[in-house]
């Protein structure tokens, strides 16, 4: 495999990819140094290489990209195609601007049903991992509902973060509220 897919990279930096890194991963162990040519759809990312390199004893090993912070954003999509004799695999890479902003994109699971006192899990994604650590707002409406933490922190090259909700001993319907940068998502409480 080559795997995962629609991972990213930052403009002018080379190395691994985030929020994973982008592995080539074979069926088994190889018994030798084993080499798979990855190919580039675009200029914009290439491969340390042109090849990855899976030594002896393993059965994966990380693609290390390099990337033109020279190029025109729109040619900053690419598909890598891994190759070993006569199967191939695919694989996308979106490159980002090294301050790129990250906004949100949603806070999941939508719906939220919690008994009084009971606690859930929410999850808040961006649309893009940010370069830094991202602060993300967080409220209940009503308040009385009961309570999220005041704030959520988005790792650097992360694309989510999870909280938990605590629900009051009272009944009723509201929401959680995501805040970042004036824009907002929410998850509806019952």
């Amino acid at each position: 495999s080559l795997a995962p897919t629609g991972v990213f990279v930052r403009s002018g930096v080379n190395g691994p990819t985030f929020p994973e890194p982008l592995t080539v991963t074979l069926t088994g162990p190889v018994t030798v140094d084993t080499v798979v040519t990855v190919a580039s759809s675009s200029p914009a990312v290439s491969v340390v290489g042109g090849q990855v390199v899976i030594p002896a004893g393993e059965r994966s090993a990380v693609v290390l990209l390099n990337t033109d912070s020279a190029l025109d954003p729109d040619a900053k999509k690419a598909t890598l195609t891994a190759t070993l004799g006569t199967v191939s695999r695919d694989a996308s890479v979106t490159v980002l601007a090294v301050d790129q902003p990250a906004a949100l994109e949603q806070l999941s699971p939508e719906l939220v049903v919690v008994t009084g006192g009971g606690t859930a899990t929410l999850t808040v994604t961006l649309d893009v991992p940010p370069s830094v650590d991202t602060v993300v707002s967080l409220s209940v409406q009503p308040a009385s509902l009961g309570v999220v933490p005041t704030q959520v922190v988005v790792r650097a090259d992360a694309l989510s973060a999870k909280f938990d909700f605590t629900a009051a001993n009272i009944s009723g319907q509201g929401q959680v509220v995501a805040s970042l940068g004036g824009e907002s998502v929410s998850a509806q409480l019952r």
